[in-house]
């Protein structure tokens, strides 16, 4: 009983007592990160009044200041009965217990709640462009916080997910992990983060792209590089590696090269020598960095010095010794020393053997300098000259000259031959060439005489010639001149000899080479002596029989020339006598000739000539000559008039006429009648043939015509162009017209075609029975044509540098009517060949 009783005391008292009520009442209270909490704490009880020190503490045990300043703050109206706790601008670290405090007497009474800070899916450490090196283990982060915490998927650029592999180990921290990573790898990767409990989901693209260590590929370690002094020069770093790396150049002493003047570093890594100078030899090096590491590559640079010739003289020596022409050339690296002459393609090189046995080259280094020796034995005076040295390295190459000068005795030389011809009163040259080293001194003498003495004698040089020029006043001054000249190695003469020139002799053997009625040409032989001198021209007097010569007539031909002589009398009888002459003057005149002249004839033919004024026709060539002619239709005729044999040529007749080729020989057409037309004179030698057909053949004849008759004639065959066929323009006909038409003529043929079978077959009559009866006559004919194109030639030179060419046999139904030059008909003329072909059809 007494238990019971202390109970329900204890109950009562509970129950009476205050207590803290909280606002909102609820055990959690979510509030979201940023946002701002207000929770009341509220003393409940009939004692209220002895409450005291109503507090509120944080998750940290804490009190809460009443301090406004404060983001987490409390405060009241009345502190005895109720204290409210602000919490503003909630941020993670809010999250926690947080407790109301009082006391009540000796007791505390307090009443709490639990703050849950809801966190959005943050992304923390989730670079959206990450750069792993290459060749490690690669740590692809995407770290987030949330809360309630979130966990991390991983896919791939695909889509699919990224699963653990020997290489891929993702974890749901965020992290991904790539073992042994390389430039394979890059790419797109899906980070996707997820809170369950709140069914929040964010994603992040992550782009991986793999950097890699720089590697230099040129220039290759330890490298030579050479460079021409005084030129630009450059070396390229070439390097590789992503991101691509920053080239750096350092020069011998360690500096960079960016800050040595005449050097000059770009930012595509190519080191400039603007320009090299022998001083910036030496060892480079080339540094190459990036985020993954730095490289670096050195390069020997050697600076080329281009040959120079320091020194190289000319020297002197006499016939027979040796000489030594001595060159000094410097350069880097040792310039290599040749020798090579002036005007020839001949190089002497040490170690190379000459052609000429006598030479040798020699080379050797004193100090800084390479001598090369050109040394020759047993000098000639060929040997003199200028000799190149040429000095060659890597840099280039130098020559320069030096004359080698042979010392020898005088040379004399003279003409083809040493007489000379003259005559009293007309000065002759004697020309004594001179050749020596040194200069020598020239003179002349004549049995004792010297030039200097005569006036009549006068002497002068003219290159390295001497002139001796003697005017003979009498027979004295003919004979031998001597010339002479001497110097330090020696001397030497020569003889000249001066002679009397004369008239040329006499002409023997003249005769007679051609004739007309009117003019003759002439064959002369060289006179029996030209006198010394060359004959220029040659003379004939002629007379009429029983004229004196005192009467004669004269004429000059040059000696290259045609011996002619034209307009004669025809029946006449002429006597010729000839001579020839030179400087000195006319010969002799020859024994007579004696000449009757043939009476008044037809003219010479004339001759064919193309537009240029050549011959169409060679001398003796033939009548069957064929020229091609440049038109269809036409051909323009020219000619030159032949002799006209004592009477003037009043006209030309031209004729021509169609011809085809048969049985190997050309015939005229039967039915293509002869065109003649005249041309007066004196007028132009041309006519135009028109009207003829193209790719035809024509044979043209032109005659010249005086009093007494026709000449022969001049002839040949024309072979015309080929024309361009024209085709008569139908008239257009409708299409519905010619359907009916031509049904209508089909059904009418094969109606005619069935009738003439049946009568052929049943009473042997008919179209087709007369073709079957007549087939041999057509053999026949097929048989002549094939005869005739069996029969074609090629085309042969007609010795002008025209083409002839036999044409096709008849064409048209044209038929052969004979030889050209006969034009006799054939038995077979167009008309039987017209009724063997319509028999045939």
């Amino acid at each position: 009983m007494h238990l019971q009783f202390k109970t329900k005391n204890r109950l009562s008292l509970a129950q009476d007592s205050p207590r803290l009520e909280l606002l909102p009442s609820a055990p959690e209270n979510r509030r979201d990160i940023g946002a701002s909490g207000y929770f009341q704490c509220k003393v409940i009880g009939q004692q209220e009044g002895l409450i005291s020190d109503l507090v509120w503490t944080d998750p940290s045990g804490n009190e809460v200041p009443d301090e406004r300043s404060s983001r987490v703050y409390s405060s009241s109206k009345d502190p005895s009965k109720e204290l409210d706790l602000y919490v503003t601008n909630v941020t993670e670290h809010d999250s926690g217990e947080y407790t109301c405090r009082a006391r009540y007497g000796n007791q505390e009474i307090t009443n709490k709640f639990n703050l849950l800070v809801y966190m959005k899916i943050r992304w923390v450490d989730a670079p959206e462009e990450q750069n792993p090196f290459a060749g490690t283990r690669a740590t692809i982060k995407c770290l987030v916080k949330a809360n309630p915490p979130a966990i991390v998927e991983w896919l791939d650029g695909n889509g699919d997910f990224i699963r653990k592999t020997d290489r891929y180990t993702p974890l749901d921290s965020g992290l991904l992990y790539i073992e042994n990573i390389t430039s394979a790898d890059d790419g797109e990767f899906l980070c996707r983060a997820k809170v369950p409990a709140e069914g929040e989901m964010s994603e992040r693209r992550i782009k991986v792209e793999v950097y890699s260590r720089p590697e230099i590929t040129l220039p290759v370690r330890d490298s030579e590089v050479e460079i021409i002094e005084s030129q630009e020069g450059s070396i390229r770093c070439q390097a590789t590696g992503k991101p691509e790396p920053e080239r750096t150049w350092y020069g011998p002493s360690g500096t960079s090269a960016a800050e040595v003047p005449g050097l000059r570093v770009d930012g595509d890594g190519t080191l400039s020598f603007l320009p090299a100078d022998r001083s910036m030899a030496g060892q480079y090096r080339c540094q190459a960095k990036n985020q993954v590491a730095s490289v670096e590559t050195t390069v020997n640079v050697v600076v080329i010095v281009r040959p120079e010739i320091v020194r190289y003289e000319n020297v002197t020596f006499a016939d027979g010794q040796s000489a030594t022409l001595v060159c000094r050339v410097t350069g880097s690296p040792p310039p290599t020393v040749s020798f090579r002459k002036t005007g020839t393609d001949i190089t002497y090189e040490k170690d190379v053997i000459p052609v000429d046995d006598r030479v040798m080259v020699r080379q050797t280094q004193e100090g800084d300098e390479q001598v090369g020796e050109l040394s020759i034995r047993d000098l000639t005076r060929a040997d003199s000259g200028t000799y190149d040295c040429v000095a060659s390295n890597s840099g280039g190459q130098i020559s320069a000259p030096a004359r080698l000068t042979v010392q020898y005795q005088p040379v004399l030389t003279a003409p083809e031959t040493p007489e000379v011809f003259t005559w009293a009163g007309h000065p002759a040259e004697l020309r004594c060439g001179v050749e020596a080293e040194p200069r020598a001194e020239v003179g002349w003498s004549f049995g004792g005489r010297r030039p200097e003495e005569d006036v009549h004698m006068e002497q002068r040089m003219e290159g390295e010639t001497s002139v001796l020029t003697v005017t003979p006043v009498d027979a004295g001054y003919f004979g031998v001149y001597q010339c002479s000249a001497s110097n330090s190695q020696g001397s030497a003469t020569l003889d000249f000899t001066l002679r009397e020139a004369t008239a040329p002799g006499l002409i023997h053997g003249a005769a007679v080479q051609a004739i007309t009625s009117t003019t003759l040409e002439f064959s002369l032989p060289p006179p029996e002596s030209d006198g010394g001198l060359p004959v220029h021209t040659y003379l004939v007097q002629y007379v009429q029989q029983g004229q004196q010569w005192d009467a004669a007539l004269t004429r000059e031909w040059p000696a290259d020339g045609d011996f002619k002589v034209e307009e004669l009398v025809p029946k006449q009888t002429y006597l010729f006598r000839f001579t020839a002459e030179n400087e000195v003057g006319a010969g002799d005149w020859s024994e007579q000739l004696e000449q009757q002249m043939p009476k008044v004839d037809v003219p010479q033919p004339p001759t064919l000539v193309s537009a240029d004024g050549n011959p169409v026709v060679a001398a003796g060539a033939g009548p069957d000559v064929v020229i091609a002619s440049d038109e269809s239709d036409s051909y323009q005729a020219r000619w030159t008039a032949g002799a006209d044999n004592g009477a003037d040529i009043d006209n030309y007749q031209v004729s021509f006429r169609k011809l085809i080729y048969f049985k190997k020989k050309w015939q005229v057409v039967s039915s293509a009648p002869r065109r003649t037309s005249v041309v007066e004179m004196p007028g132009s030698p041309a006519f135009r043939l028109t009207g003829l057909k193209p790719d035809s053949y024509y044979r043209l004849e032109v005659r010249a015509h005086n009093e007494i008759g026709y000449s022969q004639p001049a002839q040949v065959i024309i072979h015309t162009a080929e024309g361009v066929a024209q085709e008569a323009a139908a008239a257009p006909v409708s299409r519905s017209s010619s359907l009916v038409v031509g049904v209508v003529i089909a059904v009418l043929l094969a109606l005619v075609i069935l009738c003439d079978l049946t009568c052929y077959a049943v009473n042997k009559r008919g179209i087709t029975h007369m073709l079957c009866s007549r087939a041999r006559g057509s053999s026949d004919v097929a048989k002549l044509t094939e005869e005739a194109a069996s029969e074609k030639e090629p085309l042969q030179e007609n010795g002008n540098g025209n083409k002839s060419s036999p044409p096709p046999p008849e064409a048209n139904g044209e038929r052969g009517a004979g030889d050209a030059s006969e034009e006799e008909p054939l038995k077979i003329d167009k008309a039987q060949l017209d009724a063997a072909k319509d028999s045939a059809v």
